[in-house]
């Protein structure tokens, strides 16, 4: 293939240096970019200069100058010998770079005079304020009532601050090199302050002393529960609390409400890296840069492919429409005068673009139009189809999940995104498909040429059509008009994306240039980012969450938000299980302390989710699994190139009214058998560890083990598809947590698993003499029996400590009041003796009565109580058992009668 040297010259003139990456680790990727350069003899030389531009450190910079014959190789045994090797840690400028965004020049705040920002006047720069003292601003422009209190410049200039917030065991750390460029004089309430812009920083932070300036004293602070060093401290930082600020750009009118934490001696003023990004004030990363280059590299390559509304060539869609469906002529919707005449003028741009056509005579189709408002304060035009939908005979075509995109990306280290321009519009429509898109506009009919958003099959053909286009191409995939194009490489990734776009190119098909993006390091795709490292979560969505307020009542979706999230999240169930009670049917809403609890931990466990890794093929699988009283959990985990294991996905569900009585054992069983039909994709057809704190279903589940009913022997039979193999792991190391149930989930598995089968089990264990009412009420008023459901169901066993209970605690579950121990009732203690004695009818011998009452019941010290019980019987202990001399068949007490002999035995 043919290198693009533009290209590839332009990715190495744009290559800057990763916060934290080496000298000699940025050399290394430079030559690598060098490689497609063509520069010749002069490579080495490219790379040297390019890279000592980057080091910070003024003596290792002079000491590099100072040596005659500088080579690559000379420079980096330099390098590697230095004595100060902090200094060999390159910060590049763009991660820092502050980029105010704003179309318009607007007045400045310095001078009182429009046509430029305050940054750039020169009339005001050592004009000193008669107001308040400071140089900067003319009197007219001053916003100060009195002086601000001043820092000292020693403080602020090049020091290096390293600030830690410190949280139960999460730590987050920010390191920032405090330069004069790096402040923005910017307005708190309403005073005009300097702040330091941090693009490291996690908090915002400002003096006591200039809050009292800004507020006059008048804030009142909330308890801070958090620790901030500086650097190199041992001890934190004094905080006197923290409060809420507006902080306002005045260049871009952009304002926020944002959090600050109060220092108690003299400091600067901070705004971390979550504000300074809402406020439009940082922008951090390189790959943005090289994005916009690599696109306008990729314009300059495919003039064509950017320029207007494209058509599929060779192809017109025809819909399949019902002969027997009448035609309707729908009324026309009117529409307000004050949007007529952009409606017009919209119907006019899409005529122009051969989209739509007027219509001249009679027509069987009208369909009402729609007319929806942009934000920009344009319109959009929709029909409403409905009516003609029902004549459309729907085609069905897969299109593929996110999870098996996902799958086909896993090698992926470079991304490219491909929106297609108005992309139902590039799929011209058949003659005869066409008089069914009807409408009546302000200015006549008119009918569609091209397909349309609304119809019914229009979404699934698409995907198919384009599909269709690029099947050919590798690593290209596309979930309707998204296309995305990956590779493990630059390299690989360029040629990919140039197969694709000649693809288009040659079907006529057409990008929108603004919403490409190419050759990046990382994308948003269907809300989670993508990048090297694998999955997570994408910072506009997690932000949703987080800035929610507190729900106000059941119909409000701050639950349903997070369980999107529920995936990168461990122990979810634990914190959201508040919130899940309030959602129960009859529950009334009862807001407190303990949901607001709930509500502040999963704002703070976002904020800090884990990176999912993509599933590999080859990959070491194992599925860890756990089970509560309340809900399943399950991780699918594979191992990575470090030989360490990192989770791929994380689920969970709820349990069932009926599976909540499951004893511990059967809950665990059901665990494994659900997250092997939950990752069925994934685990189907390899061989993978199924890992398990509860150590009995290890032992009871073995080939040779028997096993202990009916219904989990089904679920074993389920398994056997599956080639696994199960192990033992500590509770405190299970990632899957006892507890999590973040999806109300429908149980489906096994639907013989009913509230009629558990009843079946009941009332087959009921002694026929019992009724199971009699039953039910009995158990109910049981005090042991009671602390034995509630331990079922909450899994604390601490108040039946040292009771048999307690040791066979995996073995009980519960349908209705009645306490199971596997199929057999746990009987109350007030029919314990009535129960012996049904057993014992016919006065049977110990054996026998302990084997009738084995196969129904059971209850504590069952078998003493037989034993005490026949012994103590009357009739039992008056029978002698005849002497075996007394009773031969010769004797007289043996009787024949109809040629049958009978032994006649008498008792005193």
């Amino acid at each position: 293939m043919r290198k693009n040297v533009p290209m590839a010259r332009q990715a190495f003139i744009a290559a800057k240096p990763n916060v934290g990456e080496t000298i000699n680790n940025f050399i290394t990727r430079l030559q690598k970019l060098a490689e497609h350069c063509d520069y010749g003899e002069e490579r080495d030389n490219q790379v040297r200069v390019h890279a000592i531009s980057y080091i910070k450190d003024k003596n290792l910079k002079s000491k590099l100058y100072r040596e005659e014959t500088l080579t690559l190789n000379k420079l980096m045994e330099i390098v590697g010998e230095y004595h100060d090797q902090e200094a060999l840690i390159l910060l590049s400028d763009r991660v820092n770079n502050i980029q105010i965004s704003s179309k318009n020049k607007g007045r400045c705040w310095r001078c009182d005079k429009a046509g430029h920002y305050a940054r750039e006047c020169r009339s005001s720069r050592d004009h000193k304020c008669g107001k308040c003292g400071k140089v900067g601003h003319f009197e007219v422009c001053c916003h100060s009532r009195s002086k601000q209190p001043e820092t000292r410049q020693g403080t602020i200039i090049k020091v290096l601050v390293l600030v830690e917030i410190e949280e139960e065991t999460r730590k987050d750390r920010i390191v920032e090199d405090i330069d004069e460029e790096n402040f923005l004089e910017l307005k708190i309430e309403d005073k005009f302050v300097k702040i330091v812009i941090d693009s490291g920083a996690s908090c915002n932070l400002i003096s006591h002393e200039m809050l009292d300036f800004i507020t006059g004293g008048k804030v009142n602070l909330s308890p801070c529960d958090k620790k901030i060093y500086a650097y190199a401290a041992v001890n934190p930082l004094e905080l006197d609390g923290k409060c809420k600020l507006n902080v306002y750009v005045p260049q871009t009118n952009q304002q926020i409400l944002t959090e600050f934490y109060v220092t108690s001696g003299r400091a600067v003023t901070l705004l971390g890296r979550k504000a300074s990004q809402t406020l439009g004030l940082l922008k951090i990363g390189v790959s943005l840069h090289i994005s916009t280059e690599r696109k306008a590299v990729l314009k300059a390559k495919f003039p064509k492919v950017f320029r207007g509304l494209g058509k599929l060539k060779g192809y017109q869609l025809k819909f399949h429409i019902d002969p027997e469906v009448e035609p309707v002529a729908q009324l026309v919707r009117r529409i307000p005068f004050s949007r007529r005449p952009k409606v017009v003028q919209k119907i006019e741009e899409l005529v122009e673009l051969d989209v739509i056509e007027k219509v001249e005579g009679p027509t069987s189709w009208v369909n009402p139009l729609v007319v929806v408002e942009k934000p920009n304060g344009d319109v959009r035009i929709c029909l409403d189809m409905r009516r003609a939908n029902k004549a459309i005979k729907r085609e069905k075509h897969p299109v593929p999940t996110a999870e098996e995109i996902l799958q086909e990306i896993s090698e992926a280290k470079v991304f490219t995104k491909l929106d297609l321009n108005m992309a139902f519009h590039q799929i011209e429509l058949h003659r005869d498909s066409r008089d069914i898109t009807t409408f009546a506009a302000p200015n006549g009919l008119y009918r569609y040429k091209r397909l349309i958003f609304g119809v019914n099959m229009a979404t699934e053909k698409f995907q198919n059509i384009i599909w269709q286009v690029i099947k050919d191409c590798p690593d290209a995939y596309n979930i309707h008009d998204d296309l995305r194009v990956v590779g493990a490489t630059d390299k690989e990734h360029d040629e990919n994306l140039e197969r694709v776009m000649r693809k288009l190119e040659e079907n006529g098909l057409t990008l929108n240039y603004e919403k490409c993006e190419v050759g990046v390091n990382e994308m948003v795709y269907m809300g989670d980012v993508l990048s090297g490292d694998g999955l997570q979560l994408s910072e506009k969505r997690v932000k949703a969450i987080v800035d929610a307020p507190e729900p106000k009542n059941q119909s409000e979706s701050f639950l349903g938000s997070s369980q999107f999230c529920a995936k990168f999240i461990q122990n979810f169930a634990t914190v959201s299980s508040p919130l899940w009670d309030l959602t129960k049917k009859g529950a009334k809403w009862k807001w407190g302390e303990r949901e607001s609890r709930a509500v502040r931990e999963i704002k703070e466990k976002l904020t800090c989710a884990p990176v999912l890794a993509y599933h590999r093929r080859d990959a070491k699988t194992r599925l860890i699994t756990d089970a509560s009283p309340v809900g399943l959990g399950a991780v699918l985990e594979q191992e990575q190139e470090d030989s360490t294991f990192k989770p791929i996905y994380y689920a969970s569900r709820k349990l069932s009214n009926v599976e909540r009585r499951y004893s511990q054992f059967e809950r665990e069983a059901l665990a494994v058998r659900w997250a092997c039909e939950k990752f069925y994709l994934y685990l189907y057809g390899i061989e993978f560890e199924v890992c398990t704190d509860h150590k009995p279903l290890v032992i009871v589940l073995g080939e040779k083990s028997r096993l202990p009913s009916a219904r989990i022997e089904r679920w074993v039979l389920y398994l056997q598809q599956f080639q696994y193999k199960l192990t033992y792991i500590r509770g405190k190391d299970n990632p899957a947590d006892s507890s999590r149930l973040p999806v109300d989930s429908a149980a489906n598995i096994d639907a013989i698993d009913t509230e009629d089968f558990a009843y079946s089990v009941a009332n087959g264990a009921m002694p026929v003499a019992l009724a199971s009412r009699e039953v039910e009420h009995a158990s109910e008023s049981d005090a042991t029996l009671k602390l034995v459901c509630q331990a079922v169901v909450t899994g604390d066993w601490s108040s039946l400590r040292g009771t048999k209970y307690k040791t066979l605690k995996d073995e009980f579950w519960i349908i209705g009041q009645v306490v199971m121990r596997g199929s057999r009732i746990v009987m109350p203690e007030s029919l314990w003796k009535r129960t012996v004695e049904l057993a014992h009818e016919g006065h049977q011998g110990i054996v026998r009565t302990k084997s009738r009452l084995q196969e129904k019941v059971w209850w504590p010290k069952i078998d003493k109580q037989v034993e005490d019980y026949v012994h103590s019987c009357h009739p039992c202990q008056s029978w002698v058992v005849p002497n075996r001399s007394q009773n031969r068949l010769d004797r007289p007490n043996c009787l024949n009668l109809c040629g049958k002999t009978f032994q006649l035995t008498f008792s005193k």
